[in-house]
C-alpha cells in the first residue's frame, strides 16, 4: 500500500522534521525474521542485526537489497523509501512503522 503525501501528513509525517533512520528494533522485527520483497515474495532477506539482512548469501543493508531488486526490475533508483518494499507478517515495514507510531501516540 502506498501513501500519498496527504496521508503521510495526516498520519504525522512532517518533511521538515524527518523521522529517525529505520532499524528493525523500531518496529519490533526480531533477528532471524524473514522479510519478503513486495514485488516477488520468492525474494527474501533474513534479519541478522538491527540494520542488516542476509540477502543472496551476503550481509547487506535493506537499502542495498531493495536497490538490487529494483534495478533488476528495470528501475534506475539510487535512493528509495526502502521499508515500503519489504513485507513482514503481511505488512510492509512502512505500514508497520506507522501502525507502531499510532499505537505509541495513542498510549500517551
Amino acid at each position: 500500500m502506498d501513501f500519498s503525501l496527504l496521508a503521510l501528513l495526516i498520519r504525522g509525517y512532517n518533511p521538515l522534521f524527518p523521522r529517525p533512520a529505520f532499524n528493525f528494533s523500531l518496529v519490533n522485527v526480531p533477528v532471524g525474521a524473514i522479510l519478503y520483497f513486495i514485488n516477488d515474495e520468492a525474494v527474501t532477506g533474513t534479519v541478522i542485526n538491527d540494520k542488516e539482512v542476509e540477502f543472496e548469501d551476503f550481509t547487506t543493508s535493506l537499502s542495498d537489497a531493495a536497490r538490487t531488486m529494483l534495478h533488476r526490475l528495470g528501475g534506475k533508483l539510487t535512493a528509495a523509501h526502502v521499508p515500503r518494499y519489504w513485507i513482514y507478517k503481511n505488512e510492509t515495514l512502512t505500514e508497520l512503522r506507522f501502525r507502531m507510531k499510532e499505537k505509541d501516540d495513542s498510549d500517551r
